[in-house]
């Protein structure tokens, strides 16, 4: 599955989104802990989403107003390592 973070600056609105995307009925979504090369102050949490999910995610952030700080894909590198790509 690819996965996408989206980072957000207070944990209220990261809970609010996620209460959007179950009453929209959009599976998979979970609240995660944001990891720390990627934090930018503020909320440590982030919600860890299906990346082809993530446009219809973003509708209900702008048509509800839930404000996030960036969005992010999870990748892994050769090693195996976790890698973030801001999108």
């Amino acid at each position: 599955m690819e996965t996408a973070l989206i980072v957000f600056s207070s944990s209220t609105s990261g809970s609010r989104l996620k209460n959007l995307t179950q009453r929209a009925k959009i599976r998979d979504v979970r609240i995660t802990q944001t990891p720390a090369n990627i934090k930018s102050g503020g909320c440590s949490y982030s919600l860890r989403v299906n990346l082809h999910d993530l446009e219809d995610i973003l509708y209900l952030a702008a048509r509800y107003r839930v404000g996030y700080a960036a969005v992010y894909r999870e990748d892994t590198d050769l090693s195996g390592n976790k890698i973030y790509v801001r999108l």
